[in-house]
């Protein structure tokens, strides 16, 4: 990490890892912890002009040649000194895709959110820019959360205290203007629009969610609804307890019902980082149930979208979860997705040593990227896993790279981001058929003036 800096300016992506313990690292733990929701949508901590320097060189086969490397007495082969490492992106043509899905991507800017998209073939547009308000500053680190009809969208933002008290969202329609704002929140328990983006969600302590309507005219209403205690633990807790918001568990909207009646929940362990419990409330802020289950395929039941810890938490097949368990070490330490069927009984866990994220497949599989390391590691993998916990072939694979960020899937697509520098700093969009492996990409032209902080893939 002490190469010279580059020229050119990239984000790379480091995935979340929900719960992780202390608030010493509060401004570095938070890109693991954070990723909006609407799409299943990532989280890039700035690495920017503090990268190291990184090469992107054409690849046949979309895997990139790794330099043999030397074996040593002490153990297993070593890999090459940082000043050999040679980085690639995958070799591949901005191609058409049957059914046109398109990556949208948010890159922020010194003054505004400029959001752009890639339909694949068709290259990259700019859709909109929406002026950040005055009130958020240079240094102030941002996550978008996209409305899924209309200009709007939700705008957290972290505290200036060492909690997570202190963190607040503003509702911007497209013009920049502040439809409304909030504080008292949980930057790390995301948000989660309505599909007519009528109503956003968004989580607070202590146990309060913020349910905030928004009409045609743009004027907004908010609702708190108040958790009661019996939400967030297996067993009651005595009276007079002391609860501290480090080891309280924390609260994150997972989705809607199929009817919209009700907003579906789930308990995060702060210890753990998994799911350890679940909930509704009803859609008016009026009910909260404790519940056993998802109920996904009952008109009540959970509607499973990438939601807004990075990725689709409940398989909308058969109403699993895929929940984290987390390392000691925070950047290099080993991430394990644990997958739990709907009584919550423990079905399996995808092999190590790092999963950078996982996504649900509308098919019942687990579709997941995994490395040796989190950053700079020497081959990124995306595989699918079955029922029974089977890796299937490898429907993509990279070679070293500095970082990569699972954007998602989406119907019969998956879509990644990835990010090389050395020697040469580079970044691309990478969209995969996850039926016939057909690979496009475009680059993502490098600069100082913007960092991507958000990503999605839908139709």
């Amino acid at each position: 990490m002490s190469d010279p800096r580059p020229d050119a300016c990239y984000d790379a992506p480091v995935e979340r890892i929900a719960g992780g313990r202390g608030q010493t690292r509060r401004a570095a733990a938070v890109a693991f912890t954070i990723a909006a929701a609407i799409g299943s949508a990532f989280v890039l901590a700035h690495i920017g002009v503090g990268a190291p320097q990184g090469i992107a060189a054409p690849v046949g086969s979309g895997r990139a040649a790794v330099p043999a490397p030397t074996a040593s007495a002490s153990g297993p082969a070593a890999r090459p000194p940082n000043r050999a490492r040679v980085e690639a992106l995958v070799a591949a043509a901005d191609r058409a895709m049957p059914g046109d899905p398109t990556v949208t991507f948010v890159e922020r800017t010194a003054t505004a959110l400029r959001i752009r998209s890639w339909i694949a073939g068709q290259g990259l547009a700019t859709i909109r820019e929406v002026p950040l308000p005055p009130a958020v500053g240079a240094s102030d680190t941002i996550f978008p959360v996209l409305a899924p009809i209309g200009d709007r969208l939700l705008l957290l933002s972290l505290g200036t205290d060492a909690g997570d008290t202190g963190d607040r969202a503003r509702l911007l329609d497209g013009d920049g203007k502040l439809r409304w704002s909030g504080t008292g929140l949980t930057a790390a328990s995301g948000a989660l629009w309505s599909a007519d983006g009528r109503l956003v969600v968004t989580s607070g302590r202590p146990r309060v969610w913020h349910l905030v309507t928004v009409d045609a005219a743009g004027t907004t209403a908010e609702r708190l609804v108040h958790l009661p205690g019996d939400v967030f633990l297996p067993s009651p807790i005595p009276n007079g307890s002391i609860s501290l918001p480090a080891t309280e568990p924390r609260t994150v909207p997972l989705g809607f019902s199929a009817d919209g009646a009700w907003i579906y929940g789930g308990v995060i362990s702060p210890e753990l980082g998994i799911l350890i419990g679940q909930f509704r409330v009803s859609s008016d802020g009026r009910r909260v149930e404790r519940i056993m289950d998802f109920g996904v395929g009952r008109p009540d039941g959970l509607v499973p979208r990438p939601g807004t810890l990075g990725t689709r938490t409940v398989d909308p097949a058969t109403g699993r979860t895929a929940t984290w368990r987390i390392g000691t070490d925070a950047v290099g330490g080993p991430r394990i997705v644990e997958v739990r069927n709907p009584d919550s009984g423990f079905a399996f866990a995808l092999p190590g040593p790092a999963t950078i994220a996982a996504e649900w497949g509308n098919d019942g599989g687990l579709y997941a990227v995994s490395a040796n390391t989190l950053i700079y590691p020497d081959q990124v993998t995306l595989a699918k896993f079955g029922l029974d916990g089977t890796a299937g072939p490898p429907i993509l694979e990279t070679g070293p790279l500095t970082a990569a960020a699972f954007v998602g899937v989406s119907g019969r697509y998956a879509a990644l981001a990835l990010f090389v520098s050395r020697p040469t700093a580079a970044a691309e969009l990478v969209l995969v058929s996850l039926d016939s492996k057909v690979v496009a990409a475009i680059p993502i032209p490098p600069g100082t003036d913007a960092q991507i902080i958000a990503a999605q893939v839908g139709p």
